[in-house]
């Protein structure tokens, strides 16, 4: 069996251990940690068990670890899959944290070492295998290497199944469209703009005014959509845009024309294995540095990344 450490904010962390497992071949049994209840749906979690971790614990650095510590012993897996923190999100994995018949397989991205390392009181688990996903801050990657491990390469590719909405319908590409037409009153197609976020509501109204100004400069009139989570407040209601709750929203990428996304981890990778036109709009986050990314997507790809606040 193995146990999935997926720990973080948003449905990111799971979609990423998915994808390894995908990559692998993985049948299961599989258990994923999390951190939010979004990590129970179906479309989110696969076929998976998800234990969420109580709010309260996941704040408490030496209770998670033990939380943590409790849930392996109890779960005996062959492997520990431990996604982006090398010794957990608060620094709560120590070198005995593990079982040490555990097999511990990390997938390293790029992280803002500093911010990270700076709450570490001791060394995380010995590492048997590391996927390295993305280039890394020279700190990261001697600790990494000062932990063992054998460098293995990893392809991630998209995910296998259809988008689904909300209650496991398998959506089209008409669902994109519903009652718009695709054509204009001269008969040119109508560019089809997706805006995909999943992150909170300003920064969904900033992704979606990025789109707009981008309409503007250019002088068309694209049919834009929002690919996001059902959420209590609805930021494209007020800008008259439609609203698609798809999981995975991967697939929907091949139907566009062009797609803005923050500068996540995933949402960049997933727009670049697609080959879509891709604008990057980074966020601030405590840990992940997406301007980083984001430059790296544009000296890839050449998308327009605006500059950092």
């Amino acid at each position: 069996m193995i146990v999935a450490y997926a720990l973080g904010g948003g449905r990111g962390h799971v979609t990423r251990v998915r994808a390894l497992l995908d990559a692998r071949g993985d049948p299961g049994p599989v258990t994923i940690l999390a951190s939010g209840p979004e990590a129970l749906d179906p479309r989110v979690r696969g076929r998976a068990e998800v234990v969420v971790v109580p709010p309260a614990v996941g704040r408490d650095r030496v209770g998670l670890g033990r939380f943590v510590t409790e849930l392996l012993w109890a779960r005996q897996p062959t492997e520990l899959v431990l996604d982006a923190f090398p010794a957990g999100i608060l620094g709560e994995l120590g070198p005995d944290t593990v079982p040490a018949d555990v097999v511990v397989t990390h997938t390293a991205r790029h992280l803002r070492w500093r911010a990270y390392a700076a709450q570490l009181v001791t060394v995380g688990p010995s590492l048997d295998v590391v996927h390295v996903l993305e280039p890394l801050d020279p700190d990261h990657d001697r600790y990494l290497r000062d932990r063992g491990g054998i460098r293995a390469p990893l392809a991630l590719g998209l995910a296998a199944g259809p988008p689904l909405g909300p209650d496991g319908t398998e959506l089209t590409e008409g669902d994109l469209w519903r009652d718009a037409a695709r054509h204009d009153a001269d008969g040119r197609p109508v560019p089809l703009w997706l805006v995909v976020h999943g992150g909170p509501d300003g920064e969904v109204d900033e992704l979606l005014a990025y789109a707009r100004s981008e309409a503007r400069h250019e002088q068309v009139e694209p049919r834009l959509v929002l690919v996001a989570p059902a959420r209590d407040r609805a930021p494209a209601d007020a800008l008259s845009v439609p609203v698609l709750d798809a999981c995975p929203a991967a697939p929907l990428l091949g139907w566009a024309d062009r797609v803005f996304t923050g500068g996540g981890f995933n949402a960049v990778r997933e727009a670049s294995v697609s080959g879509v036109e891709h604008r990057v709009l980074p966020f601030p986050r405590r840990f992940d540095d997406q301007y980083r990314r984001a430059a790296r997507a544009r000296s890839a790809s050449e998308a327009v990344v605006p500059p950092a606040p």
